[in-house]
């Protein structure tokens, strides 16, 4: 079945499978708190407006997914940074923001991690919460891949990042051996 949600929140220890396919729509901010959701087929955000992940909740972009950004999003953790509480999002089917997108936002109270592809086809993109990355990152011409905040994003090997203009500050990355990355 399809998760279509509008606003509010999905909290409480345990998971939610949403293998028909999630609608992100306008109504509000939503939550996920202490709670597992694994997305299967395809994730369309429709909305400006701000997913909080929060005690510990975990979002799977399953494989085989899409996850398609439509309007600017900030993907944010409820806790502090330090509080260990902070949420996950793990991406290991495709994360798409489409034409149109300003800036999608990973917040410091987020941790991404990317094991198949992200990729930018307008706008930027920030990691602010760290992460691990196996996968892929690849941008059209325009487009900016900002590395920000407190925690490390660590690229390990068979990792790349291919796009016009990337961005490190804070914490910065680490590059492991077998990593790749092209700024052109």
């Amino acid at each position: 079945d399809l998760l279509d949600w509008s606003a509010g929140g999905m909290a409480g220890p345990g998971r939610t499978s949403a293998i028909g396919g999630t609608v992100l729509r306008s109504g509000g901010d939503k939550t996920l708190s202490q709670r597992t959701l694994d997305t299967g087929e395809a994730v369309t955000w429709l909305d400006s407006s701000t997913l909080y992940l929060d005690a510990d909740a975990v979002w799977n972009n399953l494989a085989g997914t899409v996850f398609e950004v439509n309007a600017n999003a900030l993907i944010e953790g409820a806790g502090a940074v330090g509080s260990f509480t902070v949420g996950t999002f793990n991406n290991a089917g495709t994360l798409v923001q489409r034409a149109g997108v300003d800036t999608t936002e990973f917040g410091s109270g987020v941790v991404f991690n990317n094991s198949n592809l992200v990729t930018l086809e307008a706008g930027s993109l920030t990691l602010s919460g760290g992460g691990t990355h196996t996968g892929s990152f690849t941008g059209q011409a325009g487009t900016r891949l900002v590395l920000d905040g407190f925690l490390t994003q660590s690229f390990q090997a068979g990792s790349s990042i291919a796009m016009p203009d990337l961005t490190i500050a804070g914490a910065g990355a680490n590059f492991v051996q077998g990593a790749a990355y092209n700024v052109s």
